[in-house]
């Protein structure tokens, strides 16, 4: 399917348009869109992985997980819970990031109601909502104030139909991540109406400026989703994890074990290992934020594109309105060869919010992210000069 046709295709309305422009892509096309880690995994975690493939027995394992990767969960968490007191009981393994928010959504939407979700924010939200028979409730951010998230305009969206708060830091598709003192005001807005919270976590890992900082710290009423996936080549793996508290993970579990049963026990294994190599994350964190560095230089230097500081994760988001729609553009780059994610579009995307805004990943390598800026700035060049 050619970016023509992909741009008339109505009938894709219900799947995202990260996996429909990556599958429209032309052969070599340079990949901005997707966040799927490249920096090679550490030599020592492969032989370690070799080890566990050849001693592991393979079986299903606890339904919840293995009883030492929920307590080696809980002991990372335990000085950053607001309770002050986390058990294993506390933490269930699940099948990635995406299945950890759909759990606790399923969990949360029994008796469907109303989920508020930042607008722009992953494109997983509304869908997931809605197809755990949910109401999404869109919350504005900041365009002014590069996305940030407003606690009182929050609270002016909670109605008596509210079943749950989304919170996403740091923020997919914006890069920024929420201060503590804002996560303290949230925490206080959706504790005074008794409204739960599910904090969407997997960029955790990958903080440049600041420092990540959970929700959990000033509430109980909260589902913690993170996981592996954004770590070295690991994606693949699929594993991440549901921290909350005992009785909240009891309400979680029967959505997890009739969806996928278990999570798999040697991804879990993998996952305890991987989070005890300081060294070798703050490499890879240092890396990233060469790249993060390298793409923003060189997005400043393209004309009608104003791209925001992102504090962490893999993505710059860009704002190319002067050149158009976020969708038209990115169709545009798309056919000189580029893949980008634009905000909006026949497809689940960012949200309305974010129109005219592409959404930039720069986990390739660097030459990749040099030729894929040099190819952006040549495409927009010549749709300024054939307006």
């Amino acid at each position: 399917m050619g970016a023509e046709g992909l741009a008339l295709d109505g009938g894709s309305s219900r799947r995202s348009l990260m996996s429909l422009l990556a599958e429209a892509a032309p052969p070599g096309a340079i990949n901005l869109g997707i966040g799927e880690p490249t920096h090679p995994t550490p030599a020592a975690l492969i032989e370690e992985i070799k080890a566990l493939v050849e001693d592991d027995s393979a079986e299903y394992g606890p339904v919840a997980g293995l009883p030492g990767f929920r307590e080696f969960v809980a002991n990372r968490y335990r000085g950053r819970w607001h309770a002050g007191e986390l058990g294993s009981e506390c933490v269930l393994a699940t099948c990635g990031v995406t299945h950890a928010v759909f759990v606790a959504l399923a969990a949360l939407l029994e008796d469907g109601g109303g989920v508020i979700y930042p607008d722009p924010g992953y494109v997983l939200y509304e869908p997931a909502i809605a197809q755990c028979g949910g109401v999404p409730v869109p919350l504005t951010l900041d365009r002014d104030d590069a996305f940030s998230l407003d606690p009182e305009r929050l609270g002016a969206l909670i109605t008596h139909r509210t079943c749950a708060v989304i919170v996403n830091t740091p923020s997919n598709p914006t890069g920024r991540i929420i201060p503590a003192d804002v996560l303290q005001e949230i925490a206080l807005v959706c504790g005074a109406r008794g409204v739960p919270i599910v904090s969407d976590e997997i960029y955790e890992h990958l903080v440049y400026d600041g420092e990540h900082r959970s929700i959990a710290e000033f509430s109980d009423d909260v589902v913690v989703c993170s996981g592996i996936s954004k770590l070295y080549r690991l994606a693949g793996w699929r594993l991440g994890w549901c921290v909350a508290s005992a009785a909240a993970i009891e309400r979680l579990l029967p959505h997890h074990q009739y969806s996928v049963f278990r999570a798999p026990t040697l991804a879990q294994k993998i996952a305890q290992r991987v989070l005890t190599m300081d060294a070798e994350l703050d490499e890879l964190r240092a890396a990233s934020r060469r790249k993060r560095d390298l793409m923003l230089r060189l997005l400043r230097e393209v004309d009608g594109i104003r791209v925001l500081h992102p504090e962490a994760t893999f993505f710059a988001y860009a704002d190319v309105s002067e050149l158009g729609s976020d969708w038209d553009v990115a169709l545009t780059l798309l056919a000189n060869g580029v893949v980008t994610v634009p905000s909006t579009g026949p497809g689940a995307g960012f949200g309305a919010n974010g129109a005219g805004y592409l959404r930039l990943s720069y986990v390739i390598d660097e030459p990749g992210i040099e030729a894929g800026v040099r190819t952006i700035e040549q495409a927009t060049s010549r749709q300024r000069t054939t307006v």
